[in-house]
């Protein structure tokens, strides 16, 4: 490995380096590349080079700690235009990529960047896979809590729904188009390779498991520390993330440990002090605001709004249980920062979690639709509540999944072999 490796990352969105420098505000998101590009950026043998949509109007190529970042505007990355091509043209010839890195499969950018350029050198990592969450979004509502809860306005508005599970199935679209594409795929779970597989059996799989934020491999969840009887929840603003289950176990919580509060992190969903917000709440807002109505738990259930790094992670040390209660994940960084922080966790039996989670050693497994089964495993762990043993191997397990040095040569590995191939 003696010749420096030339690698272009294609990304939804811009990293906080590159926002920094232009005055934009850093996202919430996508913290993991952001580490993991950190790594690589400090390797004598790779050379990093960034491509991101934003909203200016001019490309643009900056280097910012050793990275450089091409901006490209988004009107001129519609897939297979001719505008498209010259900006990958430009790109390639600063640049000059030995491989090409797609991040994501939502967005059809990188298949701009396929069309013009093939992707003999180019390898797609799969985060989610939105083709098969589809068929999960609806997160086991019933016909009559979907319609009981959508206004004639989400029906004018084609916000229903039923219109957001279509929104769901054509980014899919693009999503299969990639991996029917491509010769390589990066993935890290048994589910993402069978279905990956089951789309493209020809496609080279390489497994890599997933860097996290930088923040969260300094500290550590402590029982004396936390707020008792605390459930934390990342994220809840469509049906497949399952808070719904949660709330409907909470009351059969409450009967034995009537102090217990759920946190939410991101968007109030169900923030309602204007007209303008009681109509434009949304058909699965209303319903999680109805079920919050239903068994009294305004007080009990709280929404924290979107939470940067170091905020997501006092959240987690003052939670005494994290839950990923989704109808379907790949592998949830939540779970494993929650893990590598050594909070007790309890998710959903989905996906690819199972690869995350050895049932009662590093955290608990329940089926999705059982609310009575998280709602006591809840009332065990609360009950149990050194949760000593269960931290330890959560941490142990979390670390090494998460080694930020282990993952980034493995990459380079995957980069090297692709390119020696």
């Amino acid at each position: 490995m003696n010749d420096k490796i030339k690698v272009l990352w294609i990304t939804n969105i811009l990293l906080p380096d590159i926002c920094e420098k232009i005055s934009l505000p850093k996202p919430f998101v996508g913290g993991w590349m952001f580490a993991l590009s950190k790594y690589l950026a400090s390797q004598q043998d790779v050379a990093l080079a960034v491509a991101s949509v934003y909203e200016g109007t001019e490309l643009q190529e900056i280097i910012v700690n050793n990275i450089t970042y091409f901006l490209i505007p988004t009107k001129d990355i519609l897939e297979d235009s001719q505008t498209s091509k010259k900006v990958w043209k430009t790109i390639n010839d600063s640049f000059s990529p030995d491989i090409v890195h797609i991040h994501g499969t939502e967005f059809p950018y990188g298949l701009s960047y396929i069309k013009a350029y093939g992707a003999e050198k180019c390898v797609v990592s799969i985060q989610g896979l939105t083709d098969v969450y589809t068929r999960y979004f609806l997160g086991s509502l019933s016909k009559d809590e979907i319609s009981s809860n959508t206004s004639l306005y989400d029906k004018i508005r084609k916000n229903t729904l039923y219109h957001q599970q279509k929104q769901m199935q054509m980014r899919g679209q693009t999503e299969i188009q990639y991996i029917k594409t491509v010769k390589n795929i990066i993935g890290r779970t048994d589910w993402d390779k069978d279905h990956t597989w089951a789309i493209n059996p020809n496609a080279k799989y390489h497994f890599c498991n997933e860097t996290l934020r930088e923040g969260f491999y300094k500290q550590s969840w402590n029982y004396e520390d936390c707020d008792k009887y605390s459930i934390f929840l990342s994220q809840g603003m469509v049906p497949l993330k399952g808070i719904h289950q949660v709330i409907k176990a909470l009351p059969l919580i409450l009967k034995t440990y009537p102090d217990t509060k759920i946190y939410i992190g991101g968007k109030n969903i169900i923030q309602s002090n204007s007209f303008r917000e009681k109509l434009t709440m949304g058909p699965y807002a209303r319903y999680i605001s109805n079920l919050i109505k239903k068994y009294n738990l305004e007080a009990k259930v709280i929404f924290l709004g979107g939470l940067n790094e170091e905020q997501m992670i006092q959240r987690y040390l003052k939670s005494n249980v994290f839950v990923c209660p989704s109808s379907i994940e790949n592998s949830p960084n939540s779970v494993g920062e929650a893990q590598i922080l050594g909070v007790p966790v309890v998710s959903s039996y989905c996906g690819g979690v199972p690869n995350m989670i050895e049932d009662q050693k590093t955290g608990y497994l329940y089926r999705y639709e059982e609310v009575e089964s998280l709602a006591r495993i809840i009332c065990d762990l609360f009950y149990n509540t050194s949760n000593i043993e269960i931290s330890e191997n959560e941490k142990e397990v979390g670390h090494k999944r998460h080694s930020i040095h282990n993952n980034g040569e493995t990459l380079k590995d995957i980069y090297y072999s692709i390119k020696n191939n």
